[in-house]
């Protein structure tokens, strides 16, 4: 339904490409745009999400989110591929944005609980746009085993052969057509990380109700966060995190389609364009009642040092489409989810685009995980490097009491119950051919 004006956007390609930061722009409304128009069901299906995220916003109850991610690394065959180091604070800069303790633990605190580093500039005060920032309290996590039960090194790298596939949103998420196959869409976050033809591109989201083979992200390798840069370019991170939000059904602030369209959020005004740079608060609109934009929020698009917000309006369209009723419910019901303890993401080895999660698995000799953490009802335990014996697993309270304990014969993932636990610390001991190795995990 939106699209880009693209004579727009090349008069501002060429007026901003000196500055520091390099023009960025996203793809999402045309993308958008042109499933409404290959798909005439698409409509309905996004009407009655905003049925239901309208009603949410009276009767939800937010509460903290975990979102399983899978990377799918495309990088052309005989090229370089991105460090898994930069996957790692890719990640670690998304749960600094969602989950940060920097804003108001809870949706409903009370303005005067922002702290004073959220006021990017001396004349934005609690009168201002920092009264509306909260933390949307949604986690992002790389899950410990694949849809088999192996371990998972942390993401799908694919070379890709031919540099046609970069260009083509199919072509990136299917295997057989050169790219690499999504994980299930309603039990995972796909991100396809791909350095694409368009240098100013950063990549575009599906929102909620699309094709679920091709549901997910495609981020420009070129807007990932790098480990090895300055730290004011680390912060390249915030282009995903602006992607994330679409995929969370918040939109844009501005609209391709309609000059000062609505973003159908009650606490966000209203943009006649989207920013660029590092402008000055207090930048006004030239919408009607010429409105103060709200350029530090991550759905505008300026500089990410500039960036630092969502609104509680935003978050309560977040935590809509995550409710267990909500388009992407699916989410909170993946069994393999976040290892606190689980070593960085490994880098690419011999793998095909595409392969199958089980063949992207890379053993860990001497590897112990607990999943998911916190947990209710199940525990997973994955031991690798049993080795030619077995291994005693045992779990011991914080007092040292024995809880329960399992031999396991061979290497693989083993379901403990926990729902009748009483709540706390519990650790996770195992001997194996590498020597003994322990993890803490909380039952709640």
């Amino acid at each position: 339904m939106r699209h880009f004006s693209l004579f727009l956007l090349l008069t501002l390609s060429l007026s901003l490409e000196a500055q520091e930061f390099p023009f960025r722009r996203y793809g999402t409304q045309a993308y958008m745009d042109a499933l409404f128009k290959s798909d005439s069901t698409l409509a309905e299906r996004q009407s009655a999400i905003e049925r239901f995220t309208s009603e949410y916003r009276i009767t939800g109850q937010p509460d903290t989110a975990v979102i399983p991610v899978v990377f799918h690394v495309l990088y052309p065959d005989g090229g370089s591929a991105p460090a898994p180091a930069d996957l790692d604070l890719q990640i670690q800069l998304l749960n600094e944005l969602f989950y940060s303790s920097g804003y108001p633990p809870v949706l409903g605190s009370s303005g005067t609980d922002v702290p004073a580093h959220l006021y990017r500039h001396p004349a934005d005060s609690l009168e201002g746009f920092a009264a509306r920032a909260a933390s949307p309290q949604i986690r992002f996590c790389i899950p410990a085993t694949d849809t088999a039960g192996n371990i998972f090194n942390g993401a799908v790298w694919a070379s890709v052969v031919s540099t046609g596939v970069l260009a083509d949103d199919y072509r990136i998420k299917h295997f057989e057509a050169g790219g690499s196959t999504a994980w299930n869409t309603a039990r995972y976050l796909n991100i396809w990380i791909a350095p694409l033809p368009d240098s100013t591109l950063a990549g575009y989201a599906q929102m909620p109700g699309g094709p679920a083979d091709r549901d997910g992200i495609v981020l420009n390798s070129r807007f990932l966060a790098r480990a090895a840069w300055p730290e004011v370019q680390q912060r390249y991170g915030r282009s995903l995190a602006h992607l994330v939000g679409s995929w969370l059904n918040v939109y844009e602030l501005w609209s391709d389609l309609q000059y000062c369209a609505d973003d159908y959020v009650w606490d966000t005004p209203i943009h006649n364009a989207p920013n660029y740079g590092n402008p000055p608060y207090k930048h006004v609109s030239t919408c009607y009642d010429n409105p103060v934009e709200m350029t530090m929020n991550i759905m505008d698009n300026t500089d990410d040092e500039a960036q630092y917000m969502f609104t509680r309006g935003q978050i309560m369209r977040m935590h809509a489409v995550l409710s267990p009723d909500g388009a992407r419910g699916g989410l909170r019901q993946t069994l393999t989810l976040c290892d606190p303890e689980r070593p960085a993401i490994t880098g690419p080895a011999f793998q095909r685009p595409g392969e199958s999660s089980s063949d992207n698995a890379t053993p860990l000799k001497g590897a112990l995980h607990a999943y998911p953490n916190p947990a209710r009802d199940l525990l997973y335990v994955s031991v690798s490097g049993v080795g030619a014996g077995a291994a005693t697993v045992r779990l011991f309270d914080d007092i040292g009491h024995l809880a329960h304990s399992f031999t396991a014969q061979h290497d693989g993932v083993f379901t403990v119950p926990v729902a009748d636990w009483a709540p706390g610390l519990y650790i996770v001991q195992a001997l194996l051919e590498s020597g003994p190795v322990s993890v803490r995990v909380v039952v709640e």
